[in-house]
């Protein structure tokens, strides 16, 4: 699977189906990390490559878990980014009255929200794929 900017294929939806290692998982289309549609479900096995990266072996195709598929759109394009966006017009607010911060520095705390939030999906990110490689 390939990613460039958080726009390409992933797999998402990963399952364990036995002691030895072996996936499920389905490869999605994703635009701006945001899961966009399934395009198939595969057999994987995770490889270890070293370091943070990550590779897996595609050990044939299975048919769609559609749970799996209404689950990934739930958490993917409705409760993640209401959970990472819904608090930050609170939190700028409460962080200007409580410190006294004029308005004319809002929008540099919306960039270093902003700014949070990338990092936050960066890591993420990073624990996603060390999951595969712990199996």
């Amino acid at each position: 699977m390939s990613r460039i900017n958080g726009i390409g294929t992933w797999l998402l939806g990963v399952e364990k189906t036995d002691h030895k290692g072996v996936f499920t998982a389905t490869s999605w289309f994703t635009f701006l990390f945001l899961p966009v549609f399934p395009l198939a479900r595969y057999v994987v096995k995770p490889l270890k490559v070293g370091g943070n990266k990550m590779s897996y072996q595609k050990l044939g195709k299975t048919k769609f878990e559609w749970g799996e598929v209404f689950r990934t759109y739930l958490c993917g394009l409705i409760l993640m980014p209401l959970a990472l966006l819904a608090p930050l017009p609170f939190a700028i607010v409460e962080v200007q009255t409580a410190l006294g911060i004029p308005t004319a520095l809002q929008p540099l705390m919306i960039g270093l929200a902003i700014l949070w939030l990338i990092v936050f999906v960066w890591k993420l990110k990073d624990w996603d794929e060390n999951r595969w490689l712990q199996n």
